[in-house]
């Protein structure tokens, strides 16, 4: 599964903009390294999937959550439970992610790592 946060967006969308084609970065968060390229105005990533550079961009601006992609479409990591009426998402930080549940974090983010 490809994810993304602001952190590895912003990374690909600056090295798309000086015209790098190949362009290393994480697709999981930061646990590991994959190469993805970038061909006009779609990324390509490992296994054939792509996405417009459009879309990466958006999420390059967008630091309150992560993103995953589905059939070429990336999707906010986020689910609302009408059961507990409680709204949930993933909330990107340089290391590791924490959840968020109706706008609270349930890890500190500031000057430590989750």
């Amino acid at each position: 599964m490809i994810i993304l946060s602001h952190f590895q967006a912003q990374e690909i969308s600056a090295r798309a903009k000086f015209g790098q084609k190949g362009i290393e970065a994480s697709l999981d968060l930061g646990i590991s390294v994959s190469k993805v390229k970038v061909e006009g105005q779609k990324v390509i990533f490992p296994g054939g999937e792509s996405a417009p550079l459009q879309d990466v961009e958006k999420i390059a601006k967008d630091d309150k959550s992560c993103y995953y992609l589905d059939e070429g479409k990336f999707h906010k990591l986020a689910i609302f439970s009408e059961e507990t009426n409680l709204y949930y998402k993933l909330f990107p930080t340089r290391t590791a992610p924490t959840i968020e549940i109706s706008g609270i974090r349930m890890h500190r983010v500031k000057d430590i790592t989750p």
